[in-house]
Protein backbone atom coordinates (compact mmCIF):
# COMPACT_ATOMS: atom_id res chain seq x y z
CA UNK A 1 0.00 0.00 0.00
CA UNK A 2 1.24 3.54 -0.65
CA UNK A 3 2.50 5.72 2.17
CA UNK A 4 -0.24 7.77 3.87
CA UNK A 5 -0.97 11.03 2.10
CA UNK A 6 -0.41 14.25 4.02
CA UNK A 7 -3.30 15.49 6.12
CA UNK A 8 -5.89 17.56 4.34
CA UNK A 9 -5.31 21.28 4.52
CA UNK A 10 -7.49 23.14 7.00
CA UNK A 11 -10.30 24.66 4.96
CA UNK A 12 -10.77 28.40 5.06
CA UNK A 13 -14.10 30.13 4.51
CA UNK A 14 -16.89 27.98 3.13
CA UNK A 15 -16.26 27.66 -0.61
CA UNK A 16 -18.81 28.52 -3.26
CA UNK A 17 -21.48 25.80 -3.68
CA UNK A 18 -20.34 23.25 -6.25
CA UNK A 19 -22.95 20.93 -7.82
CA UNK A 20 -22.33 17.22 -7.29
CA UNK A 21 -23.28 14.54 -9.83
CA UNK A 22 -23.34 10.95 -8.53
CA UNK A 23 -23.38 7.81 -10.64
CA UNK A 24 -24.74 5.20 -8.22
CA UNK A 25 -24.99 1.44 -8.39
CA UNK A 26 -25.93 -1.25 -5.90
CA UNK A 27 -28.90 -1.90 -3.67
CA UNK A 28 -30.63 0.10 -0.97
CA UNK A 29 -27.99 -0.54 1.67
CA UNK A 30 -25.23 0.52 -0.71
CA UNK A 31 -27.04 3.81 -1.29
CA UNK A 32 -27.35 4.50 2.44
CA UNK A 33 -23.62 3.93 2.88
CA UNK A 34 -22.89 6.15 -0.11
CA UNK A 35 -25.03 8.95 1.32
CA UNK A 36 -22.92 9.19 4.45
CA UNK A 37 -19.71 9.74 2.45
CA UNK A 38 -21.40 12.09 -0.02
CA UNK A 39 -22.46 14.32 2.90
CA UNK A 40 -18.78 14.68 3.83
CA UNK A 41 -17.73 15.47 0.28
CA UNK A 42 -20.58 17.93 -0.13
CA UNK A 43 -19.35 19.87 2.92
CA UNK A 44 -15.98 20.36 1.21
CA UNK A 45 -17.80 21.37 -1.98
CA UNK A 46 -19.71 24.22 -0.37
CA UNK A 47 -22.99 22.31 0.14
CA UNK A 48 -24.01 22.51 -3.51
CA UNK A 49 -26.99 20.63 -5.02
CA UNK A 50 -26.67 16.86 -5.53
CA UNK A 51 -28.06 14.98 -8.53
CA UNK A 52 -28.05 11.17 -8.56
CA UNK A 53 -27.92 9.06 -11.73
CA UNK A 54 -28.99 5.46 -11.30
CA UNK A 55 -30.67 2.57 -13.07
CA UNK A 56 -33.22 2.77 -10.21
CA UNK A 57 -33.70 6.49 -9.55
CA UNK A 58 -36.76 5.82 -7.38
CA UNK A 59 -34.54 3.86 -4.98
CA UNK A 60 -32.05 6.72 -4.84
CA UNK A 61 -34.88 9.15 -4.02
CA UNK A 62 -36.04 6.99 -1.14
CA UNK A 63 -32.55 6.40 0.27
CA UNK A 64 -31.19 9.92 -0.12
CA UNK A 65 -33.99 12.32 -1.01
CA UNK A 66 -36.02 12.61 2.16
CA UNK A 67 -33.02 13.61 4.26
CA UNK A 68 -32.48 16.70 2.10
CA UNK A 69 -29.28 15.45 0.46
CA UNK A 70 -30.68 14.89 -3.02
CA UNK A 71 -31.99 17.61 -5.31
CA UNK A 72 -32.89 15.29 -8.18
CA UNK A 73 -32.61 11.64 -9.27
CA UNK A 74 -32.30 10.72 -12.94
CA UNK A 75 -31.77 7.63 -15.05
CA UNK A 76 -28.34 6.57 -16.25
CA UNK A 77 -29.09 7.69 -19.79
CA UNK A 78 -28.62 11.27 -18.56
CA UNK A 79 -25.18 10.64 -17.03
CA UNK A 80 -23.19 11.82 -20.10
CA UNK A 81 -24.69 15.29 -19.57
CA UNK A 82 -23.83 15.45 -15.86
CA UNK A 83 -22.09 18.65 -14.76
CA UNK A 84 -20.17 19.80 -11.70
CA UNK A 85 -18.12 17.46 -9.52
CA UNK A 86 -18.73 14.00 -10.99
CA UNK A 87 -18.40 10.96 -8.72
CA UNK A 88 -18.95 7.24 -9.38
CA UNK A 89 -19.86 5.06 -6.40
CA UNK A 90 -20.14 1.28 -6.10
CA UNK A 91 -17.83 -0.64 -3.76
CA UNK A 92 -15.35 2.13 -4.50
CA UNK A 93 -15.71 5.90 -4.79
CA UNK A 94 -13.97 7.50 -7.76
CA UNK A 95 -13.76 11.17 -8.73
CA UNK A 96 -13.96 11.81 -12.48
CA UNK A 97 -11.87 14.99 -12.38
CA UNK A 98 -8.21 15.59 -11.60
CA UNK A 99 -7.62 17.57 -8.39
CA UNK A 100 -6.11 20.48 -10.34
CA UNK A 101 -9.52 21.38 -11.70
CA UNK A 102 -10.74 22.40 -8.25
CA UNK A 103 -7.53 23.40 -6.48
CA UNK A 104 -8.02 27.17 -6.85
CA UNK A 105 -11.71 27.29 -5.92
CA UNK A 106 -11.97 24.34 -3.48
CA UNK A 107 -8.47 23.50 -2.15
CA UNK A 108 -9.56 21.10 0.62
CA UNK A 109 -11.70 19.19 -1.85
CA UNK A 110 -8.81 19.05 -4.32
CA UNK A 111 -6.56 17.49 -1.68
CA UNK A 112 -9.23 14.87 -0.92
CA UNK A 113 -9.49 14.05 -4.63
CA UNK A 114 -5.69 13.69 -4.85
CA UNK A 115 -5.63 11.32 -1.90
CA UNK A 116 -8.48 9.28 -3.36
CA UNK A 117 -6.70 9.04 -6.72
CA UNK A 118 -3.58 7.66 -5.04
CA UNK A 119 -5.57 5.04 -3.17
CA UNK A 120 -7.61 3.99 -6.17
CA UNK A 121 -4.38 3.64 -8.17
CA UNK A 122 -2.96 1.37 -5.46
CA UNK A 123 -5.89 -1.06 -5.90
CA UNK A 124 -6.53 -0.43 -9.60
CA UNK A 125 -6.63 -4.17 -10.35
CA UNK A 126 -9.51 -4.65 -7.91
CA UNK A 127 -11.32 -1.61 -9.26
CA UNK A 128 -10.93 -2.76 -12.87
CA UNK A 129 -12.36 -6.20 -12.03
CA UNK A 130 -15.26 -5.06 -9.85
CA UNK A 131 -17.39 -6.91 -8.86
CA UNK A 132 -15.53 -10.16 -9.62
CA UNK A 133 -12.77 -9.38 -7.07
CA UNK A 134 -14.98 -7.75 -4.43
CA UNK A 135 -14.37 -10.68 -2.06
CA UNK A 136 -10.64 -9.97 -2.20
CA UNK A 137 -11.40 -6.26 -1.67
CA UNK A 138 -13.19 -7.23 1.56
CA UNK A 139 -10.22 -9.29 2.78
CA UNK A 140 -7.79 -6.51 1.82
CA UNK A 141 -9.73 -4.06 3.99
CA UNK A 142 -10.22 -6.44 6.91
CA UNK A 143 -6.45 -6.97 7.04
CA UNK A 144 -6.14 -3.21 7.58
CA UNK A 145 -8.93 -3.12 10.19
CA UNK A 146 -11.54 -1.64 7.84
CA UNK A 147 -15.12 -2.83 7.38
CA UNK A 148 -17.64 -2.14 4.61
CA UNK A 149 -18.40 1.47 5.50
CA UNK A 150 -14.75 2.19 6.25
CA UNK A 151 -13.67 0.77 2.88
CA UNK A 152 -15.87 3.16 0.90
CA UNK A 153 -14.71 6.16 2.92
CA UNK A 154 -11.06 5.11 2.54
CA UNK A 155 -11.39 4.91 -1.24
CA UNK A 156 -12.84 8.44 -1.19
CA UNK A 157 -9.69 9.76 0.49
CA UNK A 158 -10.93 9.97 4.08
CA UNK A 159 -9.33 8.29 7.11
CA UNK A 160 -12.24 6.27 8.56
CA UNK A 161 -10.26 4.73 11.43
CA UNK A 162 -9.04 8.06 12.80
CA UNK A 163 -10.76 11.04 14.38
CA UNK A 164 -12.73 12.95 13.29
CA UNK A 165 -13.69 10.83 10.27
CA UNK A 166 -14.34 7.64 12.28
CA UNK A 167 -17.24 9.24 14.16
CA UNK A 168 -18.78 10.72 11.03
CA UNK A 169 -18.23 8.35 8.11
CA UNK A 170 -16.59 5.21 9.51
CA UNK A 171 -18.44 1.90 9.56
CA UNK A 172 -19.67 2.47 13.12
CA UNK A 173 -20.89 6.01 12.38
CA UNK A 174 -24.63 6.70 12.14
CA UNK A 175 -26.58 6.09 8.98
CA UNK A 176 -29.40 8.49 8.16
CA UNK A 177 -32.75 7.70 6.58
CA UNK A 178 -35.78 10.00 6.46
CA UNK A 179 -39.21 8.45 5.95
CA UNK A 180 -42.28 9.81 4.18
CA UNK A 181 -45.32 10.26 6.42
CA UNK A 182 -47.55 9.15 3.56
CA UNK A 183 -46.07 5.63 3.86
CA UNK A 184 -46.80 5.21 7.58
CA UNK A 185 -50.21 3.53 7.15
CA UNK A 186 -49.27 -0.10 7.98
CA UNK A 187 -47.24 0.98 10.99
CA UNK A 188 -50.04 3.26 12.28
CA UNK A 189 -52.53 0.41 11.96
CA UNK A 190 -50.41 -1.79 14.24
CA UNK A 191 -49.81 1.10 16.63
CA UNK A 192 -53.54 1.78 16.95
CA UNK A 193 -54.12 -1.89 17.76
CA UNK A 194 -51.61 -1.62 20.60
CA UNK A 195 -49.36 -4.21 19.01
CA UNK A 196 -45.65 -4.80 19.36
CA UNK A 197 -44.04 -6.66 16.53
CA UNK A 198 -40.97 -8.26 15.02
CA UNK A 199 -40.26 -7.80 11.32
CA UNK A 200 -38.89 -10.73 9.33
CA UNK A 201 -37.39 -10.49 5.86
CA UNK A 202 -36.45 -13.32 3.52
CA UNK A 203 -35.29 -11.76 0.29
CA UNK A 204 -32.53 -10.12 -1.70
CA UNK A 205 -31.97 -7.59 -4.47
CA UNK A 206 -34.27 -8.15 -7.45
CA UNK A 207 -31.49 -7.14 -9.83
CA UNK A 208 -29.82 -10.52 -9.13
CA UNK A 209 -32.33 -12.21 -11.46
CA UNK A 210 -32.69 -15.26 -9.18
CA UNK A 211 -35.93 -16.97 -8.19
CA UNK A 212 -37.24 -16.48 -4.62
CA UNK A 213 -35.28 -18.66 -2.23
CA UNK A 214 -32.72 -19.46 -4.90
CA UNK A 215 -29.91 -17.23 -3.69
CA UNK A 216 -27.08 -18.82 -1.71
CA UNK A 217 -27.64 -16.27 1.08
CA UNK A 218 -31.24 -17.45 1.66
CA UNK A 219 -32.00 -19.31 4.89
CA UNK A 220 -33.99 -22.55 4.30
CA UNK A 221 -37.73 -21.95 4.39
CA UNK A 222 -38.20 -24.76 6.90
CA UNK A 223 -35.80 -22.98 9.24
CA UNK A 224 -37.87 -19.81 9.02
CA UNK A 225 -41.02 -21.80 9.82
CA UNK A 226 -39.36 -23.41 12.85
CA UNK A 227 -38.15 -20.01 14.04
CA UNK A 228 -41.68 -18.61 13.84
CA UNK A 229 -43.00 -21.50 15.97
CA UNK A 230 -40.34 -20.98 18.63
CA UNK A 231 -40.82 -17.22 18.79
CA UNK A 232 -44.59 -17.57 19.03
CA UNK A 233 -44.28 -20.10 21.84
CA UNK A 234 -41.89 -17.91 23.82
CA UNK A 235 -43.37 -14.46 23.12
CA UNK A 236 -47.02 -14.88 22.03
CA UNK A 237 -47.75 -11.18 22.66
CA UNK A 238 -45.46 -10.12 19.80
CA UNK A 239 -46.80 -10.07 16.27
CA UNK A 240 -44.58 -11.62 13.61
CA UNK A 241 -44.80 -9.44 10.50
CA UNK A 242 -43.10 -10.54 7.30
CA UNK A 243 -42.06 -7.90 4.78
CA UNK A 244 -40.47 -8.43 1.39
CA UNK A 245 -40.76 -8.10 -2.35
CA UNK A 246 -40.57 -10.27 -5.46
CA UNK A 247 -37.58 -12.30 -4.22
CA UNK A 248 -39.19 -13.23 -0.90
CA UNK A 249 -40.98 -16.48 -0.05
CA UNK A 250 -44.01 -16.46 2.24
CA UNK A 251 -43.01 -17.83 5.65
CA UNK A 252 -45.68 -20.20 7.04
CA UNK A 253 -47.14 -19.23 10.39
CA UNK A 254 -46.43 -15.49 10.53
CA UNK A 255 -49.20 -13.25 11.84
CA UNK A 256 -49.07 -10.95 8.83
CA UNK A 257 -47.43 -11.69 5.49
CA UNK A 258 -47.07 -8.39 3.64
CA UNK A 259 -44.76 -9.73 0.93
CA UNK A 260 -45.36 -7.75 -2.28
CA UNK A 261 -48.41 -6.13 -0.67
CA UNK A 262 -46.72 -2.92 0.49
CA UNK A 263 -43.95 -0.75 -0.92
CA UNK A 264 -40.46 -0.32 0.45
CA UNK A 265 -41.32 3.00 2.08
CA UNK A 266 -44.16 1.38 4.03
CA UNK A 267 -41.95 -1.55 5.02
CA UNK A 268 -39.36 0.85 6.38
CA UNK A 269 -41.93 2.36 8.75
CA UNK A 270 -42.62 -1.16 10.06
CA UNK A 271 -38.90 -1.76 10.58
CA UNK A 272 -38.64 1.56 12.43
CA UNK A 273 -41.42 0.58 14.84
CA UNK A 274 -40.34 -3.04 15.33
CA UNK A 275 -38.97 -4.39 18.59
CA UNK A 276 -36.53 -6.43 16.49
CA UNK A 277 -35.73 -7.11 12.84
CA UNK A 278 -34.63 -10.60 11.70
CA UNK A 279 -33.06 -10.88 8.27
CA UNK A 280 -30.34 -12.26 6.09
CA UNK A 281 -27.58 -9.89 5.04
CA UNK A 282 -29.70 -7.42 3.05
CA UNK A 283 -30.32 -3.73 2.51
CA UNK A 284 -33.00 -3.74 5.20
CA UNK A 285 -30.29 -4.45 7.77
CA UNK A 286 -28.62 -1.16 6.84
CA UNK A 287 -32.03 0.51 6.99
CA UNK A 288 -32.67 -0.93 10.46
CA UNK A 289 -29.30 0.49 11.51
CA UNK A 290 -30.34 3.93 10.26
CA UNK A 291 -33.74 3.67 11.95
CA UNK A 292 -32.40 2.58 15.34
CA UNK A 293 -33.91 -0.93 15.28
CA UNK A 294 -31.75 -3.82 16.53
CA UNK A 295 -31.40 -6.76 14.18
CA UNK A 296 -30.56 -10.44 14.21
CA UNK A 297 -28.66 -11.00 10.98
CA UNK A 298 -28.06 -14.40 9.38
CA UNK A 299 -24.71 -14.50 7.58
CA UNK A 300 -23.51 -17.16 5.15
CA UNK A 301 -21.68 -16.33 1.93
CA UNK A 302 -21.03 -12.71 2.95
CA UNK A 303 -18.53 -11.94 5.69
CA UNK A 304 -20.04 -10.76 8.97
CA UNK A 305 -16.71 -9.23 9.99
CA UNK A 306 -16.88 -6.97 6.93
CA UNK A 307 -20.61 -6.24 6.75
CA UNK A 308 -21.86 -6.67 10.32
CA UNK A 309 -22.73 -3.85 12.72
CA UNK A 310 -21.93 -3.81 16.42
CA UNK A 311 -25.23 -3.65 18.27
CA UNK A 312 -26.74 -6.32 16.04
CA UNK A 313 -26.59 -10.05 16.71
CA UNK A 314 -24.55 -11.23 13.72
CA UNK A 315 -24.91 -15.00 13.44
CA UNK A 316 -22.93 -17.37 11.25
CA UNK A 317 -22.42 -21.15 11.35
CA UNK A 318 -18.73 -20.83 10.38
CA UNK A 319 -18.74 -24.18 8.58
CA UNK A 320 -16.88 -22.68 5.62
CA UNK A 321 -15.22 -19.41 4.66
CA UNK A 322 -17.25 -16.52 3.20
CA UNK A 323 -17.55 -17.05 -0.56
CA UNK A 324 -18.84 -13.61 -1.62
CA UNK A 325 -17.61 -13.12 -5.19
CA UNK A 326 -15.29 -16.13 -4.98
CA UNK A 327 -16.95 -17.28 -8.23
CA UNK A 328 -18.85 -15.31 -10.89
CA UNK A 329 -22.15 -17.02 -9.96
CA UNK A 330 -21.66 -17.27 -6.19
CA UNK A 331 -25.09 -15.75 -5.55
CA UNK A 332 -26.98 -18.37 -7.56
CA UNK A 333 -24.82 -21.47 -7.01
CA UNK A 334 -22.90 -22.57 -3.93
CA UNK A 335 -19.20 -22.47 -4.87
CA UNK A 336 -18.81 -25.86 -3.15
CA UNK A 337 -21.42 -27.33 -5.47
CA UNK A 338 -23.95 -28.05 -2.72
CA UNK A 339 -27.62 -28.05 -3.65
CA UNK A 340 -28.39 -26.54 -0.22
CA UNK A 341 -25.62 -24.22 0.95
CA UNK A 342 -24.26 -25.57 4.22
CA UNK A 343 -23.38 -22.11 5.54
CA UNK A 344 -27.07 -21.26 5.78
CA UNK A 345 -28.52 -24.70 6.52
CA UNK A 346 -26.15 -25.20 9.48
CA UNK A 347 -27.44 -22.06 11.18
CA UNK A 348 -30.03 -23.70 13.42
CA UNK A 349 -33.44 -22.12 14.10
CA UNK A 350 -32.94 -22.69 17.83
CA UNK A 351 -29.75 -20.63 17.77
CA UNK A 352 -31.50 -17.78 15.98
CA UNK A 353 -34.51 -17.94 18.30
CA UNK A 354 -32.24 -17.92 21.36
CA UNK A 355 -30.37 -14.85 20.09
CA UNK A 356 -33.62 -13.04 19.30
CA UNK A 357 -35.21 -13.85 22.64
CA UNK A 358 -32.13 -12.78 24.58
CA UNK A 359 -32.03 -9.49 22.72
CA UNK A 360 -35.73 -8.89 23.34
CA UNK A 361 -35.31 -9.68 27.03
CA UNK A 362 -32.31 -7.39 27.22
CA UNK A 363 -34.22 -4.52 25.61
CA UNK A 364 -37.24 -5.16 27.83
CA UNK A 365 -34.98 -4.96 30.89
CA UNK A 366 -33.44 -1.73 29.63
CA UNK A 367 -36.88 -0.21 29.11
CA UNK A 368 -37.82 -1.20 32.66
CA UNK A 369 -34.59 0.24 34.04
CA UNK A 370 -33.14 -3.12 35.03
CA UNK A 371 -29.63 -4.40 34.43
CA UNK A 372 -29.27 -6.00 30.97
CA UNK A 373 -28.97 -9.77 30.96
CA UNK A 374 -25.98 -9.77 28.63
CA UNK A 375 -22.74 -7.80 28.85
CA UNK A 376 -22.32 -5.19 26.09
CA UNK A 377 -19.78 -7.22 24.12
CA UNK A 378 -22.03 -10.27 23.98
CA UNK A 379 -25.08 -8.18 23.13
CA UNK A 380 -23.17 -6.70 20.21
CA UNK A 381 -22.18 -10.00 18.62
CA UNK A 382 -22.30 -13.30 20.52
CA UNK A 383 -20.40 -15.24 17.85
CA UNK A 384 -17.90 -12.71 16.54
CA UNK A 385 -14.51 -13.91 15.38
CA UNK A 386 -11.48 -11.96 16.59
CA UNK A 387 -11.14 -8.70 14.67
CA UNK A 388 -8.25 -8.19 12.32
CA UNK A 389 -5.49 -6.02 13.74
CA UNK A 390 -5.96 -2.38 12.92
CA UNK A 391 -3.53 -0.61 10.67
CA UNK A 392 -1.40 2.18 12.17
CA UNK A 393 -3.50 5.37 12.25
CA UNK A 394 -2.74 7.92 9.56
CA UNK A 395 -1.57 11.41 10.49
CA UNK A 396 -4.06 13.54 12.38
CA UNK A 397 -6.23 15.86 10.35
CA UNK A 398 -7.95 19.11 11.25
CA UNK A 399 -11.68 19.03 12.00
CA UNK A 400 -14.27 19.13 9.33
CA UNK A 401 -15.53 22.55 8.28
CA UNK A 402 -18.98 21.73 9.70
CA UNK A 403 -18.67 20.11 13.14
CA UNK A 404 -22.46 20.27 13.45
CA UNK A 405 -22.54 16.92 11.63
CA UNK A 406 -20.92 15.14 14.59
CA UNK A 407 -22.36 11.67 15.19
CA UNK A 408 -24.52 10.39 17.98
CA UNK A 409 -25.08 6.70 18.73
CA UNK A 410 -27.92 6.52 16.21
CA UNK A 411 -28.92 9.46 14.09
CA UNK A 412 -32.41 10.88 14.58
CA UNK A 413 -35.00 9.91 12.02
CA UNK A 414 -37.18 12.55 10.50
CA UNK A 415 -40.23 12.26 8.32
CA UNK A 416 -40.92 13.94 5.03
CA UNK A 417 -44.21 15.85 4.56
CA UNK A 418 -46.64 14.79 1.87
CA UNK A 419 -45.62 17.66 -0.36
CA UNK A 420 -42.05 16.35 -0.60
CA UNK A 421 -43.09 12.80 -1.52
CA UNK A 422 -41.64 11.33 -4.70
CA UNK A 423 -44.16 10.62 -7.43
CA UNK A 424 -43.21 6.94 -7.69
CA UNK A 425 -42.97 4.68 -4.66
CA UNK A 426 -40.32 1.98 -4.99
CA UNK A 427 -41.33 -1.64 -4.78
CA UNK A 428 -39.75 -3.59 -1.93
CA UNK A 429 -36.46 -4.89 -3.35
CA UNK A 430 -33.67 -4.02 -0.91
CA UNK A 431 -30.21 -5.54 -1.30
Amino acid sequence: APAPAPALARPGPTPAPLPLALRLSGGFGDLLLAGRVVEAIRALAGHGPVTAYSDRPELARLALGGRGLLAEARGLRDWPRAAGLRIEIDQFLRFADAPERWRASHPALAELIARSADRIASVRGLVARHPQLDGYWARFNLAAGRRRGDALAWSAGFDPLAAPDAARIGHAAPLTLALDEADAGPRLRLDRAGARWITLHDGFDTSAGIRPGGAVKCWPLGHWEALVRQLRAARPELKLVQIGGPTSRAIPGVDECLVSRIGLGEALWLVKGAALHIDGESGLVHAARALGTPAVVLFGPTDRDFFGYAGNLNLAADVCAPCWWSTPDWMAHCPRGLAEPECMAALAPAEVADAALRRLADDDAARAGATPALPPAERADPTARPAAPAAPPPPARPPWPHPAHAASAVSPVTSTPHSARAATRPALHPH
